[in-house]
């Protein structure tokens, strides 16, 4: 069987075969520096590919980081304040009056 790495993201994640298995396995590299070794699972290439970045991405605590290098220069966030009024307006029924007892005599 031949042992052939595959590397998803050059220095960062990469798939390799473990001997007499038919499954692909992920080699991650961590934010510390340090290398996570995972199955994925699967059997063919192309998940094993997507699991591994699945399984990057959920192990990265630098992803908003990330996230903003790849967003365009030139995109920008708007905030607007707007009012809302805090009156308003219930119709209630008219309450009757209660007509005094005639044992209430002052």
């Amino acid at each position: 069987m031949h042992n052939a790495t595959h590397e998803v993201i050059p220095k960062r994640c990469s798939l390799y075969k473990q001997p007499r298995s038919e499954r692909w396995y992920a080699r991650i590299k961590m934010d510390d520096g340090t290398w996570y070794r995972v199955a994925t699972k699967e059997i063919e290439l192309e998940a094993a590919k997507s699991r591994a970045l699945e399984l990057m991405l959920a192990s990265s605590a630098s992803i908003v980081a990330l996230a903003k290098k790849m967003a365009k220069p030139e995109t920008k966030t708007i905030t607007r304040t707007i009012s809302i009024p805090k009156t308003k307006v219930i119709k209630q029924p008219i309450q009757q009056t209660s007509k005094p007892a005639a044992n209430d005599t002052v």
